[in-house]
């Protein structure tokens, strides 16, 4: 989906803003599909992507079950250690397996 060495940095910039919409709109079970695109998308350089990525986590924690969430708490570390690109400051709240709420603020 997402090649980065076919594909211009505005079409990467559309892939990393869209794919929360399209596995909300395929249902996790498309997951295991998109899941390459995804960590391509992570290992990005470009400071849009990564924080299109930050800023639409949220909404993967929705979607995807909770079996995933490991996953998705490694790309939260990741960003996290993203020197002077993101997250002026982040909460995270699990009050049950299949509850959590992340706010992440991008610069």
């Amino acid at each position: 989906l997402c090649d980065k060495k076919k594909n211009t940095e505005e079409e990467t910039f559309q892939c990393a803003y869209y794919i929360p919409g399209v596995l909300a709109t395929l249902g996790s079970k498309s997951w295991p599909n998109l899941i390459g695109t995804y960590k391509s998308l992570i290992s990005n350089k470009t400071t849009k992507i990564k924080e299109t990525l930050a800023s639409s986590l949220h909404e993967l924690f929705k979607i995807l079950p909770s079996s995933e969430h490991g996953f998705l708490f490694e790309c939260f570390h990741q960003f996290l250690s993203e020197k002077g690109i993101l997250l002026i400051r982040s909460t995270t709240k699990a009050t049950s397996k299949s509850d959590c709420n992340i706010s992440i603020y991008v610069k």
